[in-house]
């Protein structure tokens, strides 16, 4: 068994490497499924019920492209980790 690599990679730079200034994400009212729309029209994954008001990052299997692979995900780097309160 071999494990797979992954990169994240933020929003601003993932804008940057595809050429865009926007993205939108949708959702498919046919499957329940949401979408990214990207400036230029293409289209990308993204992980369903996505929550705009967490952390975001793409995710890409090391070796494979942002644009044929990349997905858009809530991204935790606290590693669960819950702040109790701040000071």
């Amino acid at each position: 068994m071999s494990d797979t690599k992954v990169n994240f990679i933020s929003i601003a730079q993932a804008k940057t490497d595809l050429g865009v200034t926007s993205m939108e994400v949708k959702n498919n009212p046919a499957t329940g499924k949401d979408f990214l729309v990207l400036g230029n029209g293409n289209t990308m994954r993204c992980q369903n019920g996505i929550d705009n008001k967490k952390p975001m990052q793409f995710i890409v299997e090391s070796g494979k492209t942002l644009s044929e692979e990349g997905c858009l995900i809530n991204y935790d780097d606290t590693k669960g980790a819950v702040t109790r309160f701040s000071i």
